[in-house]
Order: C-alpha cells, then sequence, then structure tokens
C-alpha cells in the first residue's frame, strides 16, 4: 500500500492512496476520484459513483493512516522540541561545535559490493530536461543517463518541498512521520518546522545503514534537515561531509557563496580554498569527485555518496557564457513575442513558457557536472583501480 500527497493536483491539505490496482483521491473540498490504474494508467476514467463500496473502503483505509500519522507526527515533533531545549548526551549538545557522533558498528563489506552516488537535484522540474520533452533547456549527459538506465515513471518525491523530502530520502519515512510537515524555515527560531528542528537523533538514516554494512559514507552539498552541530550529516550517518549551509539555498553560486551579513544562513561552509569566479555547481562535483578517488584509493571500503546539488534552487544565477548563449536561443526562438505567463496566487505571475536564460543555464551547468561525474566514476576512477591493484590486488572495492 502507498500512501502519498500529489503535489502537481491535489492541495497538501489533500491525499491519495493505491491499494493493489486501485488509487482513491481525497481532495480538500471532500470530493473523491477513484481509478483502476491497472486498465486506466491515465487517471481519465474516475469509477467513485460506479464501485461506491471500493470507495468507501480505501477512504477508511486513508482516515485510519491519516488518524495514525497524525499521532507519530505529534510524537516526532515532541522529539525535535525536546532536541532543541538541550536534553541530550552532553557529547551531542547543539551548544557543542564539533559533537562526536556514536560509534557505528560495521560489517565487514560483501564481496564485490558495489559503490552507489546519489545526485540529489533541488526543484528541478520534470520537464525541464530533453528526454523529458524539453527543447529549450540543455541536458545532454542526463538524457544519455536516462537512455542506458532505468527511468521510475511513477515515481515521486514525498512533498514539493525542500525539507520533507530529504527527510524521507535519509529515513525510508513519509516525512511527517519523523516530524517535517513544511521546510525549516530559518526565520521562525522555535516550534515545528523551525531552526530547533531537525532529524529525531534515534532515526536510522541510509548513510547509518550504509556504514553498517562496510561503507564508507560521504554527503557534500544541501542539507536542510537541521542547522545546529549535532543535526548535520556528521551526525547522521556520514563519515565525511561538506558545504552543507544552515539555510536551504546557498547565498550565492559564486565565490565566496555568500550574501552578506544579514543572511549568514547561506554561507556555505568548506569552500574557502576557491577562487573569484568559481561556481558552486563545478566545485561541489570536484570536491565529490576527490572523495571518490581518495575512497578507491584507498582500496579498503565501498562507497556511498550523496551529492546533494543545490542546483536549481534559487537565486537564480549561472556563468555569464551560459546566459549570453542562451539570450540567443531565446531571440531565435521567440523573436520579440510577449512572454507568456500564468495568474498565481497571491497576484504573482508565473512563466508559462520555457525561455529564462538565466535558468537554463543553471540547468545546462547542471547537466555538465553530472557528465563530469559519470566519466570520472567511468574513466579516470579506472586508471585510479589499476594503479591500486598493482599494490593491493584483492581489496579494491568494484567500480
Amino acid at each position: 500500500m502507498l500512501v502519498d500527497s500529489w503535489k502537481i493536483k491535489i492541495p497538501i491539505s489533500s491525499a491519495a492512496i493505491i491499494q493493489d490496482d486501485w488509487k482513491l483521491i481525497r481532495y480538500h473540498s471532500g470530493e473523491t476520484e477513484l481509478f483502476h490504474l491497472k486498465e486506466d494508467e491515465g487517471e481519465s476514467n474516475d469509477l467513485a459513483a460506479k464501485q461506491p463500496d471500493k470507495r468507501d473502503k480505501l477512504e477508511a483505509t486513508l482516515q485510519q493512516w491519516v488518524a495514525q500519522t497524525t499521532k507519530t507526527t505529534a510524537a516526532a515533533q515532541k522529539e525535535n522540541r525536546r532536541v532543541s531545549e538541550g536534553n541530550r548526551p552532553a557529547a551531542t549538545k547543539p551548544s557543542d561545535p564539533s559533537p562526536t557522533p556514536p560509534a557505528t558498528k560495521r560489517k565487514q563489506p560483501a564481496k564485490n559490493a558495489p559503490n552507489i552516488v546519489v545526485i540529489f537535484t533541488d526543484d528541478l522540474g520534470w520537464k525541464d530536461v530533453g528526454y523529458q520533452g524539453s527543447s529549450f533547456y540543455e541536458t545532454p549527459h542526463i538524457d544519455k543517463l536516462a537512455k542506458n538506465a532505468a527511468v521510475f515513471r511513477n515515481f515521486y518525491a514525498a512533498c514539493n518541498l525542500c525539507s520533507p523530502t530529504r527527510a524521507a530520502l535519509m529515513t525510508g519515512k513519509y516525512p511527517q512521520r519523523v516530524g517535517f510537515t513544511n521546510f525549516l524555515n530559518s526565520n521562525l527560531k522555535t516550534g515545528p518546522n523551525s531552526a530547533a528542528s531537525s532529524l529525531p537523533a534515534d532515526e536510522v538514516t541510509i548513510g547509518e545503514a550504509f556504514q553498517q554494512a562496510g561503507y564508507r559514507t560521504g554527503y557534500i552539498g544541501k542539507w536542510h534537515l537541521g542547522p545546529r552541530p549535532h543535526a548535520m550529516p556528521g551526525q547522521q550517518g556520514f563519515d565525511w561531509h561538506m558545504a552543507s549551509c544552515r539555510h536551504g539555498f546557498p547565498g550565492s553560486y559564486f565565490f565566496p557563496y555568500k550574501r552578506g551579513t544579514k543572511f549568514t544562513e547561506g554561507d556555505v561552509p568548506d569552500l574557502e580554498d576557491g577562487k573569484e569566479g568559481d561556481y558552486l555547481t563545478d566545485v561541489l562535483t570536484t570536491k565529490a569527485i576527490g572523495f571518490i578517488e581518495e575512497t578507491v584509493t584507498q582500496g579498503e571500503r565501498p562507497f556511498f555518496l550523496t551529492l546533494g546539488h543545490y542546483a536549481v534552487h534559487s537565486p537564480i544565477q549561472a556563468p555569464q557564457s551560459l546566459v549570453e548563449k542562451y539570450e540567443k536561443k531565446r531571440q531565435g526562438v521567440f523573436g520579440d513575442q510577449p512572454l507568456k505567463t500564468v495568474a498565481e496566487i497571491n497576484e504573482s505571475l508565473t512563466r508559462a513558457e520555457q525561455s529564462d536564460p538565466t535558468y537554463a543555464g543553471m540547468v545546462e551547468s547542471l547537466d555538465a557536472n553530472v557528465g563530469r561525474l559519470i566519466a570520472a566514476v567511468g574513466g579516470r576512477l579506472s586508471q585510479v583501480r589499476r594503479s591500486a591493484r598493482r599494490l593491493r590486488p584483492s581489496s579494491l572495492p568494484r567500480l
């Protein structure tokens, strides 16, 4: 059974449930729709009126799940409040600038255990890549990866917001079960989804699971699951971590990755060795490749790496050469046509076409760095492996 919120059509206060081949959607208005997914994959034939017994049964199951989730959410938020008040072991109090995580019991890694990299992008639209239909944004490396790999057409993020989605990835649970129902707002000092919130300490993260399996674990980039020292990746199962700021987006995508004294939460740490003109998406990839090369050269353990790109979240900034490229492309595609927009809530307007040169530059940069990472794993690291094998013939993990 799968229960989720569907961000494309359903407001956050609505929900859906999938059981066997049936899917029930309940809207915030109280209306419901029922679909038989095996015969109606596109969800175009509403059977709620024709199948009242099935509809009522699924709705009862959904209501039961919501009631249980409400209880567990309250418990998780209570745990977050307890943590934020400092009721933790002395070694991991928030005031400790460099808390020591508890030791993880590691098994000997399985023979030929695969190395794993998770590339986690932020706010990338489902149609912002070529293989999904975009003709304005250029993503040849991601398109090639999709062509040569598995694409999950019905795989949805757990939420349409930063922190809940990341909590789900880290724990394998629906985010409300671990106290996340919105992005963590650094302007809120206390309460749910505030700067005082973080993943509960007793949750087993994917990083800890891989540690237990004998892996060397790494995390670089956007975290947004708690800004305090006790809540950062190093305390949640990652042996190596860097460049995770205390907010949901960087102060700037250009070195030194800061906005100024009024927004220090967005300062990206650990990258002080850079220079003027360095672009954050490039640098994160370079550091990630360094982690991989170091781990493979050591030849002791397989690796699990999460590369959490800040891109393509705001601020919308891209290298000037890419901006100029897409300004020319926009002129060639749209000419002097007025920008198409759609009215949204609060009298705001949303762009109704793919034509933003700066955003397009961010997407291309992200794609190029996916290509760099794939090339490093498939090419350069094979050379590292051959060299290391001359020293340790049987100990190096498989690439």
